[in-house]
């Protein structure tokens, strides 16, 4: 009873004590917001009021976490958890308002005011290495608190408790995704942006109307150099400009060779992209490069009309050579639709697709943008796939292979669904591409568990009135084929260690082919698919039992994928 009595006041009293150090982190999280707020605007001074706030909020805090009383309770059953909860709470909040909020007020200190430039004002690479040893600190302390957090007791048997642990996880992990994203930008841009000399990239402006792993055919290109922070397009151009090598311009290995070297992927521009393992891509554009014209590139960078169009949100319409007026919303229609009805010849067609991207680039060059929005518009293409970046630098390319502006295929364990379609029949049909994958997973036992990838794959072209370049096919035994119909080599690439156990095609037995892409397994099909023709291919699978949440990419095609995923998480 004695026992008991003294739980039971431990108790209150914590209760009590958890209510005033929660009243003390509401607080606290209205004066982030506004030092978030303070941070955006470039205003440091201000930033500075409400860190100091804080501040003052945390060792209020502190200081009522650290009493005795406190110190013993967290040792009681009972009461122990959430006491020890709310301590590691105050304590990873108490350290990122000590450490990582004063480097990043230094940060946008040295970064200076908001103000509109150009592209073609170049980048000042001194501030950007200033930075970084700021940025620096403030990872290191945020990875050092989530794994503060990481440790507490995530089960305390107080719901308000485990409610801010979770909301101070989740705020972190935002933080830390933040911090690393411009800490890698910060090693990357001084070398890749020209510090110590010029450096020359290849562009593929990739249009994903005839489908590829990575987007889709390149079709025009540039060449973009870097000096000193200063960037500019030193030409433009299109696919026709660079002819196929008689062998293989870069050594991919025989797994590479083996699911691609028959087309021809490592020596021609209409092939290169086949995998949706960016690297493998844009070293083949590099290589190509070098063959035709004897100059060494850097690095190469990809993007599609659906990611020019988010470049024109930013820097306003162009207005090409002809008077025709293109903008954000109707550049990818304007490029993947009309213009293959409106130059029935493709060196037309092609030829305007390059001043497309010319007009784009001016503006780009020339025209003065926000900072802050130019950043969000290329954050969002990078991780929507319209935006991927390689350098031909070992050690950058390293950085850069664990960012979304990589576009590596994953090596990690964990449920993984990702369905790549590529063009097997030279039409332009893909613009009309409906796609969706549905990922149900199954019970975890014994170490494995089933899964299964329903993929919906629906033509949606009109039945006649469609350019003959649209719908004309190059494959073989194509004859007698309905104009309109399509070809399409689909992949599955699932999880590591994942095995087909049965596959169907419109509920019938399908034939699907097992492979192997840099350790991951992957299953492919060819599809005839006819104008107004709905296909579902469905795969079951026997997959690794892995306590992660699932992930499926998207392939940056013109329509977007509608995914679906179902089925618990694997416990540890």
């Amino acid at each position: 009873m004695v026992a008991l009595a003294g739980t039971a006041a431990a108790v209150g009293w914590i209760v009590h004590q958890s209510r005033a150090i929660s009243r003390d982190l509401t607080v606290v999280q209205a004066s982030a917001s506004r030092f978030g707020a303070d941070l955006a605007a470039r205003d440091p001074a201000a930033a500075r009021r409400a860190l100091a706030d804080i501040s003052s909020l945390m060792r209020d805090a502190q200081g009522r976490a650290d009493g005795r009383a406190w110190g013993a309770t967290v040792d009681l059953p009972v009461a122990g958890r959430p006491a020890r909860t709310v301590r590691g709470l105050v304590d990873a909040a108490s350290r990122m308002a000590r450490t990582v909020l004063p480097d990043l007020v230094d940060v946008v200190e040295r970064l200076g005011p908001v103000s509109a430039s150009s592209f073609g004002g170049g980048v000042d690479l001194p501030t950007v290495a200033a930075i970084r040893p700021a940025l620096d600190d403030a990872l290191a302390n945020l990875v050092g608190i989530s794994a503060e957090l990481r440790a507490l007791p995530q089960a305390s048997g107080s719901g308000r408790v485990d409610q801010a642990l979770s909301s101070l996880s989740k705020d972190t992990a935002t933080m830390l995704a933040g911090v690393s994203r411009a800490d890698t930008a910060a090693r990357l841009a001084p070398p890749m942006l020209g510090a110590d000399g010029v450096r020359r990239y290849f562009l593929a402006i990739q249009t994903n109307a005839e489908a590829r792993g990575t987007a889709g055919l390149v079709g025009a290109y540039a060449i973009v150099s870097a000096d000193h922070g200063r960037l500019r397009f030193d030409r433009f151009g299109s696919d026709d400009d660079i002819p196929s090598a008689a062998t293989a311009v870069v050594d991919l290995g025989p797994r590479f060779d083996m699911r691609y070297g028959g087309d021809g992927a490592a020596r021609s521009l209409a092939d290169s992209n086949l995998s949706p393992h960016f690297p493998y891509a844009a070293a083949v554009w590099a290589g190509l490069w070098q063959r035709a014209t004897g100059q060494r590139l850097d690095g190469a960078l990809a993007t599609d009309p659906i990611g020019l169009g988010s470049v024109l949100a930013v820097t306003g319409p162009v207005t090409l050579p002809d008077g025709e007026r293109v903008t954000a919303a109707d550049v990818a229609r304007v490029t993947e639709q009309d213009a293959y009805a409106r130059y029935p010849d493709p060196k037309a067609r092609k030829a305007f697709l390059v001043e497309m991207a010319r007009a784009v680039g001016n503006a780009l060059q020339t025209r003065q943008v926000a900072p802050v929005a130019m950043l969000r518009a290329l954050t969002t293409m990078a991780d929507s796939g319209r935006l991927r970046l390689w350098s031909a630098h070992p050690s950058e390319q390293s950085l850069l292979a664990g960012t979304e502006l990589g576009g590596v295929l994953p090596g990690t364990s964990g449920p993984f669904a990702a369905l790549v379609v590529n063009n097997a029949a030279g039409t332009k049909l893909d613009y009309y591409l409906y796609r969706s994958v549905d990922y149900r997973l199954g019970d975890c036992r014994g170490g494995r568990r089933p899964s299964t990838v329903r993929i919906v794959l629906e033509n949606t072209a009109p039945p006649k009135g469609l350019p003959t370049y649209v719908t004309r096919r190059s494959d073989a035994g194509s004859a007698g084929r309905r104009p309109g119909s399509n070809r399409l080599w689909v992949s599955l690439y699932a999880g590591l260690g994942a095995r087909l156990t049965r596959a169907t095609l419109d509920g019938a037995p399908a034939r699907v082919s097992p492979g192997l892409e840099l350790g991951r397994p992957v299953f492919s099909a060819f599809l005839e698919i006819a104008p107004g023709q709905r296909r579902v291919l469905e795969l079951a699978l026997d997959e690794s039992a892995v306590a992660a949440a699932p992930t499926v990419p998207v392939q940056p095609l013109v329509r977007p994928q509608v995914t679906e995923v179902s089925g618990a998480n694997c416990a540890g």
